[in-house]
């Protein structure tokens, strides 16, 4: 049974896909070690709409300390990108996206590509893509 908090959700994730998201390509691929991504058969290339981000990251380094050395710490500054997916597209998806798939941002300059490498979920049901910058080559 669907509550008072499942309707206000779904009207947020509505109202949110309508203001902010854009058109991508979904392709399925297989990956395995050593071998080049090859388009997966049992699953098919589709259209969805979701909400990419790229935000700074800043993210410390952990390592062993030993003594004296290493004092201080080390960080970086990193770019992350992730794409996400309501429950309606994940649906009319009909599959779930998986870790080596494609993501194609069809409607920005350039239609850059995305590989997914990792899919986080929520309880909702609703997906986060992280993603990274496919090589150009493929």
């Amino acid at each position: 049974m669907l509550s008072a908090f499942d309707d206000l959700e779904a009207a947020l994730q509505t109202t949110t896909q309508q203001v902010f998201a854009e058109d991508a390509l979904l392709a399925p691929r297989t990956s395995h070690q050593y071998v080049e991504p090859s388009p997966d058969a049992d699953r098919v290339q589709v259209a969805v709409r979701g909400i990419f981000s790229a935000a700074p990251a800043d993210m410390g380094v952990k390592g062993h300390v030993e003594g004296r050395n290493m004092p201080g710490s080390t960080r970086f500054v990193s770019a992350q990108a992730e794409f996400w997916l309501s429950v309606a597209q994940v649906q009319c998806a009909g599959y779930r996206p998986a870790r080596g798939d494609r993501l194609v941002l069809c409607s920005r300059a350039g239609s850059p590509a995305f590989a997914i490498c990792a899919v986080q979920e929520t309880g909702a049901g609703d997906l986060t893509l992280v993603l990274v910058v496919e090589d150009e080559a493929r």
